[in-house]
């Protein structure tokens, strides 16, 4: 196994998303999430660089509306396998570059850190 590279801990889950690329706009699920992206599932990926807009609702136990602007670092064109059998989806990591509104960034890092305490 590779050495980690990720600066954030990030939380594993399901939640809808509207994702808006250069060539598409289209419903997605978050598949994880980070203070410094998500992964995002889908089989209609765009090349690392592109330039994005996410719109989802992210909370335990507030739920709230988090506008996000990113850039595509990598892309999974179909879903495979790891090396445990492990399936792994289809989909994009998105970097965030701007999280919307402003007190979005701080509300992201307490939800993940609870989150991990809370299960």
């Amino acid at each position: 196994m590779g050495k980690e590279r990720r600066r954030f801990p990030r939380v594993y889950l399901k939640i809808p998303c509207e994702y808006k690329g250069e060539s598409i706009w289209q419903e997605v699920v978050v598949e994880n999430i980070s203070l410094g992206g998500v992964f995002i599932v889908t089989d209609k990926v765009e090349p690392p660089g592109t330039e994005v807009e996410l719109i989802f609702k992210f909370g335990k136990k507030e739920e709230r509306t988090i506008m996000a602007r990113g850039r595509v670092v990598w892309c999974r064109e179909k879903s495979c396998c790891d090396s445990s059998g492990k399936v792994l989806s289809a989909g994009m990591g998105v970097e965030f570059v701007k999280l919307q509104p402003l007190t979005a960034r701080e509300f992201l890092q307490k939800e993940i850190e609870s989150w991990g305490k809370d299960g």
